[in-house]
């Protein structure tokens, strides 16, 4: 079970530095850096303080280890995970491809399906909040969102996510939702609406701190406000001694 959670925007060069860092407080003995290898190595749980096999401890076991408590089996999976770029759809032909992709019609052409054109609608205004995961220039995954009014204060209808198999796994969908939601708070967005999820899905959504009274019902996430660049100002500025 992962006991770290990514960023929204992870970067790769971060995660080779905590496994540097992990196999430097191995190497030395540090009893928590220790315990996560008994935990989280699969062929050195019963590693102590002071087996010898801890001074050459290898960067690459480190890795395993990083990899492992960020819930991926393998350096590799997380490294291919941090290569997904998500960012905006670029254009409306390329919004159709994608909602086409991800299977999210509900209808056989795109001009009937009443959650397409829902989307449709609000592009080019609310295209921050209408994402794609894109890896190695293929797109492997979106998320679609819209504002109900485009006055600030108002709500955000969270309308699709979705993932290709073998990529569609929480972590992923996750980013995508956090991208979406760092996107909102941006457009003065209050809040996150969405409806329907039950099961598994409803759980995921409830980890993500949505609220709803019942199985299948609305779901909603407060948002922040996003600071003012007054106030940012200001929390900048140092007096004079």
């Amino acid at each position: 079970m992962p006991v770290r959670e990514l960023p929204g925007d992870p970067s790769l060069e971060h995660l080779k530095n905590q496994a540097r860092d992990l196999q430097q407080r191995v190497r030395s003995g540090d009893p928590d850096a220790v315990a996560a290898v008994s935990e989280f190595h699969p062929r050195l749980a019963d590693v102590t303080g002071d087996s010898p096999a801890l001074a050459r401890f290898a960067l690459t076991a480190a890795q395993l280890v990083i990899a492992r408590q960020y819930g991926f089996g393998s350096w590799a999976r997380l490294r291919r995970h941090v290569a997904v770029v998500i960012r905006p759809v670029g254009s409306p032909g390329e919004l159709a491809r994608a909602f086409e992709l991800i299977d999210a019609r509900r209808a056989p052409a795109l001009e009937q399906d009443r959650y397409f054109l829902q989307v449709a609608r609000r592009f080019p205004e609310d295209r921050p909040l209408m994402l794609v995961a894109e890896l190695d220039g293929q797109i492997i995954g979106a998320g679609f969102a819209f504002r109900r009014c485009l006055q600030p204060g108002g709500a955000v209808t969270l309308r699709n996510v979705a993932l290709l198999p073998p990529h569609d796994g929480i972590g992923l969908q996750r980013r995508l939702i956090c991208a979406i939601e760092q996107a909102a708070v941006r457009l003065g967005a209050e809040g996150i609406i969405l409806g329907g999820p039950a099961g598994a899905e409803r759980e995921f959504y409830l980890s993500m701190s949505y609220r709803g009274r019942h199985v299948g019902g609305l779901m909603r996430k407060a948002l922040p406000r996003p600071r003012s660049r007054t106030a940012r100002q200001s929390r900048q500025v140092r007096p004079l001694p």
